[in-house]
C-alpha cells in the first residue's frame, strides 16, 4: 500500500560550469542560476535523499519522478532557477521559474516547470513543458528549500492581497497523466493538509 509522502525539495548545486543561454533565450527570466538537482527530503526512507528525474509524459512534456523509480528515470534532471532584475525577494527567497534544457542536437528545447491543476482532485501535477512563463513564484529559502509564494489571504472571510508567503506543499504519489502514464511523481497540494485519497477518470491513486 502506498501512503501519502510529504516532501521538501532541496537545492543541490552541481559542480560543472554555468549553463549558457544560446538558443532562443527566455525573454523575461534572464538571470540564470548555476545548474542543480532537486533532492527529496522526506520521513519516508525510501525517498529521502533521492533526486528527481524528468519522466516522459507526452510531446516535450515531462513529469518529475524520483530517480530510479522507473526505467525512464535513470538520471537526475539538471535544472536552473531563472529570475528577473525586478523579481520579488523576501525571507522565502527570490521568485522565479525552474527550467530545463533538453540537450537535443542541434536545437536544444527549453522547458519550464508548471503546476498542472486537476479538475476533480485537490492537487496539481508538476510538469516540465514548453513555455516561456512557467510558474514564476517558485523560490528557494535560506535553507535552499523550494517553496511556492502567494500573496492572497485565502484564510480570510473575504480574501484579499496580503504579504507574499512561501508554502511547502510538495508530495509524491502515484498519478495518471495524459494518455496513460501511471507513475510515482511530484505533485503540489492545492489545499491545507494531505491531498487524501481520490479517484477520477484522468487521475487516480492515493498520495
Amino acid at each position: 500500500m502506498f501512503k501519502l509522502v510529504p516532501i521538501l525539495l532541496a537545492f543541490a548545486a552541481l559542480t560543472h560550469a554555468d549553463a549558457d543561454c544560446e538558443y532562443d533565450c527566455e525573454p523575461i527570466y534572464t538571470i540564470q542560476s548555476d545548474p542543480f538537482n532537486l533532492v527529496l527530503i522526506s520521513e519516508d526512507p525510501s525517498l529521502d535523499g533521492k533526486t528527481l528525474s524528468a519522466c516522459h509524459a507526452g510531446a516535450a512534456v515531462f513529469t518529475l519522478c524520483p530517480t530510479l523509480s522507473e526505467e525512464g528515470a535513470q538520471y537526475p534532471v539538471i535544472l536552473t532557477h531563472n529570475t528577473t532584475d525586478t523579481a520579488i525577494t523576501n525571507t522565502f527567497g527570490t521568485q522565479g521559474i525552474l527550467s530545463w534544457t533538453i540537450p537535443y542536437d542541434p536545437y536544444p528545447i527549453d522547458l519550464s516547470v508548471l503546476l498542472q491543476p486537476q479538475d476533480i482532485v485537490p492537487l496539481s501535477i508538476a510538469q516540465l513543458a514548453m513555455t516561456y512563463s512557467g510558474d514564476g513564484s517558485l523560490s528557494f529559502d535560506n535553507n535552499d528549500i523550494l517553496n511556492f509564494q502567494n500573496p492572497i489571504t485565502w484564510g480570510a472571510e473575504k480574501p484579499g492581497m496580503g504579504e507574499w508567503t512561501g508554502y511547502y506543499r510538495w508530495w509524491v504519489c502515484f498519478t495518471y497523466y495524459g494518455t496513460g502514464y501511471v507513475r510515482q511523481t511530484l505533485v503540489w497540494g492545492t489545499g491545507v493538509g494531505k491531498p487524501g485519497k481520490f479517484g477520477a477518470f484522468f487521475f487516480f491513486g492515493r498520495c
